[in-house]
């Protein structure tokens, strides 16, 4: 009789603990997909200003260029 109570507690005692383990990887898990999602929110938002910052730094350059061009006929 002892021995079968013993049995049960430990099984009981080994589901709450793969329940415990279960929960522990669940929370890393969603930890590491929290990090690496606004790693790529912050990645995006540097692509993204760079790609404007080009833009405007182009637009600017073809300008200057375009009056010199301009200023060259006259």
């Amino acid at each position: 009789m002892f021995a079968k109570t013993m049995s049960r507690v430990g099984k009981e005692n080994a589901a709450a603990q793969s329940l415990y383990e279960r929960k522990t990887e669940m929370a890393a898990f969603l930890s590491e997909f929290i990090v690496e999602f606004v790693e790529l929110v912050i990645l995006a938002g540097v692509a993204i200003g760079a790609i404007f910052c080009g833009k405007k730094l182009r637009d600017r350059k073809d300008a200057k260029k375009a009056g010199q061009l301009q200023q060259d006929t006259k």
